[in-house]
């Protein structure tokens, strides 16, 4: 199941809807929308870049968890989706 929110405040409290989850973002995003998801991710991956490598390595170190939420831009997001795909988990 995939699920896409936007705009203001989109976020608030969707922590205590997910479960287990984890977050893909960049420190600006962060720091700005962290603190508002209500509940803490299983673990934040600060996404560096989108090479292969990278991605891989990134997705071992992936814990159990039911979604995946990318917050911020470009990158952060296509990450998230790359997670769910791999992992055959819901993407927010």
């Amino acid at each position: 199941m995939k699920s896409l929110r936007t705009g203001r405040n989109c976020i608030k409290d969707i922590g205590r809807e997910l479960g287990k989850f984890v977050v893909t973002t960049m420190e600006i995003p962060w720091s700005v929308a962290g603190d508002k998801l209500g509940a803490f991710p299983e673990k934040v991956i600060m996404v560096k870049n989108m090479e292969e490598t990278w991605l891989e390595n990134m997705l071992k170190k992936v814990p159990v968890c039911d979604t995946v939420i990318g917050i911020g831009g470009g990158q952060a997001i296509d990450a998230a989706k790359y997670i769910s795909w791999k992992r055959g988990i819901r993407l927010n």
